[in-house]
């Protein structure tokens, strides 16, 4: 249960940054880079969801603490592999939307590398 808990909340977590994002630095004609990443990570979740609900063959196997339902598991080592790298890729892309918004304000230099680094927090 907490592997779904974990998947809801690093989507939603992903998707309202991008939201935010989308209303503090669009323009109207570039909108639809930010609904290709919001896509990106819906379909990401949708997937990673049902690899792990269904990863065991009878589904209620995953969930016998005592092991008594035969079947089989599958197992997730390469999944894990491409999910992280999809994740590392989806997380750089949320990074780069509002950069050159803040590289064409009207401040300084160094005060537009603090803003990137400050909007680039969250990738820690």
């Amino acid at each position: 249960m907490s592997a779904i808990s974990y998947l809801v909340a690093l989507a939603t977590i992903k998707v309202s940054i991008a939201i935010l994002y989308m209303k503090l630095f669009s323009v109207f004609h570039k909108n639809w880079t930010y609904w290709v990443v919001i896509g990106i990570l819906v379909c990401q979740f949708i997937e990673e969801f049902f690899v792990f609900i269904f990863q065991c063959s009878p589904v209620r196997k995953l969930w016998d603490a005592t092991g008594t339902v035969e079947g089989r598991c599958i197992d997730l080592y390469v999944f894990y592999m491409i999910s992280f790298a999809i994740r590392l890729v989806t997380d750089i892309l949320i990074f780069m939307l509002p950069i050159p918004k803040l590289w064409r304000l009207q401040i300084s230099a160094r005060a537009k590398a603090g803003l990137i680094f400050i909007f680039g927090l969250w990738l820690l």
